[in-house]
């Protein structure tokens, strides 16, 4: 998978998220899915050569696939009304980096 359409597939991913956060009735299979699509996402990244994308893109891309798995994270800890509080330092820390 090349790099454009990893960023699609994440850009549709959070576009569904965001809708999904938006309805709060989102069955817990439906997020596990999701995550499971983003989890194959981040290693189609690993099978990119950096040499040969732009280097921003790339960067860009990966910190969008490492933000969605945590937002699913934490959708998925708050239907099972478990606690997501490492995830929100997991998010804090990202962004930071970033």
């Amino acid at each position: 998978m090349e790099l454009t359409n990893i960023k699609e597939a994440v850009d549709e991913i959070e576009n569904e998220n965001f809708q999904n956060s938006l309805k709060q009735s989102t069955h817990i299979t439906e997020l596990i899915y999701i995550y499971k699509q983003l989890i194959n996402l981040k290693e189609q990244l690993f099978n990119i050569r950096v040499q040969e994308v732009n280097y921003k893109e790339y960067e860009d891309v990966r910190f969008k696939v490492a933000e969605s798995i945590i937002n699913v994270r934490i959708g998925i800890k708050q239907r099972l009304n478990l606690d997501y509080s490492r995830e929100s330092e997991n998010m804090k820390l990202l962004w930071n980096l970033q």
